[in-house]
């Protein structure tokens, strides 16, 4: 993960420098870089490790499924983009497969039966 963090941050400073747009930032966006850190390593990735002790696996993967929908989500909501045809169909895609897999875990769907031997058709 610091791999990942030092690239992005040698990256970003290298495009700023370049465009002549660096800027130092003020003391409230050090506040902020600070709060978004914290959430996103700590909370997040605590949240993500217990999860992994405590719920079933395919449960939890299930729910993982669910991530790129809600990020989407946020996106919409945070920046008013608007979604394009191939993302709301994605969207619907993996919603409906987390719903299928949902119900038959839940018994509402039939589990379909995989059988120990071939038949070969005799």
């Amino acid at each position: 993960m610091l791999f990942r963090v030092s690239c992005t941050a040698a990256v970003l400073l290298l495009l700023g420098l370049a465009q002549g747009a660096l800027v130092w930032p003020g003391a409230r966006a050090w506040g902020w870089l600070a709060v978004a850190g914290a959430v996103n390593v700590v909370l997040s990735r605590g949240l993500y490790y217990l999860a992994l002790r405590r719920l079933d696996m395919s449960l939890l993967t299930i729910v993982l499924t669910l991530t790129p929908v809600v990020t989407w989500l946020w996106s919409l909501v945070l920046f008013g983009g608007q979604p394009t045809g191939q993302e709301t169909v994605g969207g619907i895609a993996t919603l409906a497969g987390v719903l299928v897999v949902t119900a038959s875990r839940a018994g509402v769907l039939p589990r379909s039966r995989a059988t120990s031997r071939p038949s070969h058709g005799l």
